[in-house]
């Protein structure tokens, strides 16, 4: 049995070898060309496999280089305060746009509009009634003194005899001394109306002001500054270290 197995071998050698030495040239040549291009094609396939493993690998390295670059930025931007200086100019730009203290100031405004009209009524209330108790007061003085004036000539007719003369210009200077005094109560009432209401104002004014503050406060929950306050947070980039 083991003599039949190779005598199969022998046979199949023996037959292979015959059969190519019966080829022509010409099927040799094309033979070789085969086995050439299968070896071409084989290497070519190991050669497109490696480029693709280079590539993963190339990918990897340049990931691997990006994430150590970002972090070794990072590092260093920190270390210098630029990240910090970043979110100041940041903080800086939000509060130069901040729409809040426009509307807190139209707010504001809008707000004290009836106080300042309150204000300017209880002025002018006040400048009426100084006005009218100095009248009055000039009217008071001016009825007493011809009062007085009267009660004079009314002396000197009781003195020389004449009781009708004296009686008349008695009487018209009693009556001219009473006017006088109610002038003058009048005159006193209404300076004393006026004063009230001159004391009343800083009151107006501090209802005015806070007014105005609720309502920008409301319409400014934050106290956000406007522009022209945010000099002194102006951001400025830090001083880098060149001392090496």
């Amino acid at each position: 049995m083991l003599h039949s197995g190779k005598a199969c071998v022998c046979l199949a050698i023996i037959l292979a070898t015959s059969h190519a030495e019966k080829q022509t040239p010409a099927a040799r040549l094309l033979a070789m060309y085969r086995r050439r291009a299968k070896q071409y094609e084989e290497e070519a396939l190991e050669a497109e496999n490696a480029a693709k493993s280079w590539e993963k690998k190339t990918e990897a390295a340049v990931e691997e280089s990006r994430k150590e670059a970002e972090t070794l930025t990072h590092k260093a931007l920190k270390d210098q305060g630029v990240d910090v200086w970043a979110n100041a100019a940041w903080e800086f730009d939000y509060m130069m746009n901040d729409p809040h203290p426009a509307q807190a100031a139209a707010a504001a405004a809008k707000a004290v509009v009836p106080y300042q009209k309150l204000y300017a009524n209880y002025v002018s209330m006040q400048n009426s009634y100084d006005t009218a108790a100095v009248g009055y007061a000039l009217r008071a003085k001016s009825d007493s003194s011809l009062a007085k004036q009267l009660q004079t000539y009314a002396n000197q007719y009781k003195f020389q005899g004449d009781k009708a003369m004296s009686d008349t210009y008695e009487g018209q200077a009693t009556i001219l001394m009473k006017q006088a005094n109610t002038f003058k109560g009048i005159a006193d009432d209404y300076s004393k109306t006026a004063h009230r209401i001159y004391r009343a104002l800083p009151t107006m004014q501090a209802m005015t002001g806070a007014a105005g503050a609720y309502a920008a406060a409301k319409a400014n929950p934050g106290g956000a500054l406007p522009p022209g306050q945010l000099f002194p947070f102006t951001p400025a980039p830090p001083l880098l270290d060149t001392v090496g």
